[in-house]
């Protein structure tokens, strides 16, 4: 037999425990039990290009060898007799209350603190010794509210009685231990025998140079400083990282002894460093709650300096600010702390430096780089090539070695190295290999050639054979031609930094890929080239849309070590966007003026971006270092637009090049004034014929429709089959938002419309009466205004705003789409904040399975609004409403928005190709 189990079955999602999906799991911090239970469930059926979700009658019911998605929302309620809370906030008007773990470890000196017994309905409000009145206020009018309002939340009922009980430090009722488990002082800071009075507030300060400028910034809220850093692990790290983590740690311990000393001057205060894991309670009662983390523990131990030491940060800075090591240490490994690999012959002393026989006795002289010298001349592809001679040769790639300057004369300290230039095919560029002997006099060298090389690529550089002699030396880079000695003059600690400076600021490189110039609906990558190694910069965009509304983001990358940032691969930092997102500087555009949208409605006019590499992060003003200006148009080269007027039909028809046939599509973009052509011209360009339709407000139409006639687009699709170059036997409808109930309707009482893409719309037919023939065919569903929600931004939410349609009264109403004899492409944004298009999509596939219809397939995307438009546009969370004629929020979060614009655009073409076919047919109309 099966041993039992001795544990509880522990399912982790998320890294949470779920259990068995329902009952009592344990929580995370192992104090007390919380209950589980199900919210709902949803299923998706995925077949091999497609998918579909599944009616509620159907879950549960699978078939073996199919995939299926399955999303359970599930609660978590907390059980157990006693919650402890820390109260926040310095009045009552803001106080609120941090749940803690329910341990004497949570109790605070300097805080108040309640205890509720969810079961007895008994609130123990504890003030610390050290508590300071504004705060004891707060607890109480933090208990009081507990006891008036009973919140579900907190484990109580409207029938609760609550009863308060306050007590002070030192003087708990027996009642208050027996819930904390025990009596014990020293699990936290007790300060009942400090005789200070503690009446100041607490200031955190984070120190980093992550900006590429040290500074320091404040935490207002300490509850909101969650991960405070710690020291590295590798202790035997010497790159860069190491380097940048000491010049920090030097800087912050400078700051903090320089405020010191200015606070009083004559007995400044002791500042003590503290490592992560190995926090005092002193330290972590600052805090409302403070989570010890174990790994961090074990890092920190590793280093035995460190352990159960207390530690005063002057000591530590003497240490790090040693500048002077025996030749012996510097040759170690790991080296001194504090010592800059790169920079080891500034730690010699002056004795052991001039001991090195390859090194000139010139140490008050600093480094110029210029470029090597070499022994022989370059071989290209096996033949050596005519154009250089004995005492040059130009090599493609940026080498340069280390040279000092003495009298101003030049020499060169690798004469003696061999050069093995060779030629590779596969990469076409030089590579040199520099063999030199492993010896002290080396080391130095070496460091300079491999770490701190600071001309990176391949640039085309000329290299002198002999320089002694010489009192100018010219570097030739990237179009930079720099004097050495003239350099020598302007700055004698570090010329190289002249040099670099204005090599950086002309070598780095902004490119738009595939090209500059592509259509409005192709993916776009964006690379950076020739920044320094993990520089911080920000990325920038900048359009305007027709109406002259100007549309920016900005998001901060990280170069890699080589200089390089691929949006592709690298994630932004922060910004407009975060996280990997290839083409976020396009859809996270933002306009200058609220509630605007990006109007691009005609398709002759490109969307035109402009991108740009700023120094330092976010939307200050950083130097520019590069600029690209993108030209994303709206129609391919070879389609043909030409404006239509015959009969009733007003619009624009949009041919794709080439002989054809091509299937025929109507699209009926919104009610919005006047005519977008965006989406029918980027159809056209897939190879499609697209009428797109006006119903008023363009042209000669009215201004504004009190009816619709279903007439026109009976016209408007003869019109559209009449084209040369259309092929199929019927046409296909595309629809977004209140077109999407007349697309509905074109489907089921009009022929030859063989797929119908409905796009965040209703099922109803809504606002305005259906004629056809001069006869109403559907009354409207209308709309309570008093539903609608009006936000602080100024916009309103009118998802729920439409009568019911499942009222007797608006039965009429509902489109008979069980008439429609082409193929159906629902699709439903579940934070569609317009209107509530998911429910609207269940309600008509239910409605076609109950008539015993198949021909409808539907999509449903979490996370996206209103707006599904051809995807890498600006989103839009907001804009004018031409109905309601005030702002209205769409909904979406914008990552989510966007990939689902990405998706449902390829959808969109394969559904139309699927089901349009080829055939010249005529049927009558169906009334």
């Amino acid at each position: 037999m099966l041993p039992a189990l001795q544990s509880s079955v522990a399912t982790i999602l998320d890294g949470v425990n779920v259990g068995r999906g329902y009952g009592p799991v344990e929580a995370e911090d192992r104090m007390r039990t919380q209950e589980l239970g199900t919210a709902s469930v949803d299923v998706w059926h995925i077949l091999e290009f497609d998918y579909s979700r599944l009616p509620r009658q159907s879950i549960g019911q699978f078939h073996e060898g199919d995939a299926y998605v399955v999303k359970w929302k599930y609660v978590v309620s907390t059980s157990g007799e006693w919650r402890l809370y820390c109260v926040r906030g310095e009045a009552p008007v803001e106080g609120h209350l941090l749940e803690v773990a329910c341990h004497c470890s949570s109790l605070r000196s300097r805080a108040s603190m309640i205890l509720l017994n969810i079961n007895r309905a008994i609130i123990y409000l504890w003030h610390g010794c050290k508590t300071q009145l504004h705060t004891r206020g707060v607890g109480n009018t933090a208990a009081l509210k507990i006891k008036e309002q009973c919140p579900l939340e907190a484990g109580l009922h409207s029938s609760s009685k609550v009863s308060i009980h306050e007590c002070d430090e030192g003087a708990e009722p027996p009642g208050f231990w027996e819930a904390l488990g025990r009596k014990d002082r020293k699990a936290y800071d007790c300060m009942l025998q400090d005789t200070g009075k503690f009446n100041f507030t607490p200031r955190l300060f984070q120190l980093s140079s992550t900006s590429g400028e040290f500074v320091a910034s404040e935490f207002f809220h300490l509850s909101r400083a969650a991960d405070l850093g710690w020291w590295p692990q590798d202790s035997e790290c010497t790159g860069s990282a190491r380097i940048r983590w000491d010049a920090d740690r030097k800087c912050a311990m400078e700051t903090v002894l320089q405020y010191c000393r200015e606070k009083n001057e004559k007995k400044p205060q002791k500042s003590y460093l503290i490592h992560a894991g190995l926090e005092p309670l002193t330290f972590t009662n600052m805090f409302p709650s403070w989570e010890h983390r174990e790994d961090v523990a074990e890092i920190t131990e590793g280093e035995a300096e460190v352990c159960n030491q207390i530690i005063l940060v002057e000591d530590v800075l003497a240490r790090l600010s040693q500048n002077t090591f025996p030749l012996a240490q510097l040759r170690a490994r790991p080296l001194p702390e504090g010592v800059d690999p790169l920079r080891l012959e500034l730690y010699l002393s002056d004795r052991d430096f001039e001991r090195q026989d390859a090194v000139p006795a010139t140490k008050g002289n600093s480094f110029v780089f210029c470029t090597a010298v070499l022994n022989s001349c370059c071989d290209v592809d096996g033949e050596r090539s005519s154009r250089f001679g004995e005492s040059e040769c130009i090599v493609p790639f940026a080498f340069l070695c280390t040279v000092y300057i003495q009298k101003k004369i030049l020499v060169c300290i690798l004469e003696d190295f061999l050069c093995d230039i060779r030629h590779s095919e596969l990469k076409r560029k030089i590579t040199i290999t520099l063999k030199c002997e492993d010896s002290a006099s080396s080391l130095f060298v070496h460091h300079q050639l491999y770490k701190e090389i600071i001309f990176e690529g391949y640039t085309m550089m000329k290299l002198f054979r002999k320089a002694a002699a010489r009192e100018t030396f010219i570097v030739k880079a990237a179009g930079i031609f720099e004097s050495v000695s003239a350099c020598w003059q302007k700055t004698e600690k570090e010329p190289h930094r002249v040099l670099a400076k204005k090599k950086m600021s002309s070598q780095v490189r902004l490119r738009l890929l595939p090209s500059a110039r592509c259509l409005f609906d192709e993916p776009l990558r964006l690379t950076v080239a020739g920044l320094r190694s993990r520089q911080l910069v920000a990325l920038r965009a900048l359009a305007t849309d027709d109406k002259g509304v100007a549309f920016s983001s900005s998001a901060t990358y990280r170069a890699d070590a080589g200089g390089d940032i691929d949006l592709a691969r690298d994630p932004s930092l922060s910004g407009s966007y975060v996280g990997v997102e290839p083409a976020g500087l396009l859809w996270s555009l933002r306009p200058d003026v609220l509630h605007t949208r990006f109007h691009k409605k005609c398709s002759l006019n490109p969307h035109v971006v402009n991108f740009s590499v700023h120094e330092g992060e976010g939307e200050g003003e950083g130097r520019m270092l590069a600029q690209a200006a993108g030209e994303r148009r709206l129609i391919a080269d070879g389609v043909g637009r030409r404006p239509v007027k015959e009969g009733n039909v007003r619009g624009v028809l949009f041919t794709p090049p080439g002989e054809g046939p091509f299937p025929a599509v109507l699209d009926l973009y919104t009610l919005d004034l006047g005519l977008s052509e965006k989406r029918a011209s980027l159809l056209a360009s897939r190879g499609f014929v697209v009428l797109t339709v006006a119903l008023y407000g363009h042209d000669d139409n009215p201004k504004n429709i009190k009816e619709v006639h279903l007439d026109l687009f009976e016209e408007a699709i003869q019109f559209l089959k009449k084209q040369d170059k259309v092929g199929s036997k019927g046409v296909g409808v595309i629809s977004l938002s209140k077109s999407g109930d007349l697309a509905l309707s074109i489907a089921s009482f009009l022929p030859d419309v063989e797929a119908t893409v409905w796009i965040n719309g209703c099922s109803a037919n809504t606002v305005f009466p259906l004629y056809y023939k001069k006869k109403q065919i559907l009354p409207p569903l209308m709309f309570d205004i008093g539903k609608l929600v009006h936000t602080e931004s100024g916009a309103f939410i009118g998802k729920y705003v439409m009568n019911s349609t499942e009222a007797e009264e608006n039965k009429a109403t509902v489109v008979p789409i069980e008439r429609a004899k082409g193929r159906f492409l629902f699709v439903a944004a579940e934070d569609d904040l317009n209107w509530d298009s998911k429910a609207y999509v269940d309600e008509m596939v239910e409605r076609l399975q109950r008539h015993g219809k198949e021909n409808f397939e539907s999509v449903i995307y979490p996370g996206a609004g209103h707006y599904l438009e051809p995807p890498y546009g600006p989103n839009c969370p907001s804009s004018f409403h031409g109905l309601a004629g005030k702002p209205a929020l769409w909904g979406g979060e914008a990552s989510a928005h966007a990939a689902a614009e990405v998706h449902l655009w390829k959808k969109i073409q394969e559904f139309f190709r699927t089901h349009l076919s080829c055939g010249a047919a005529q049927t009558r109309a169906k009334l």
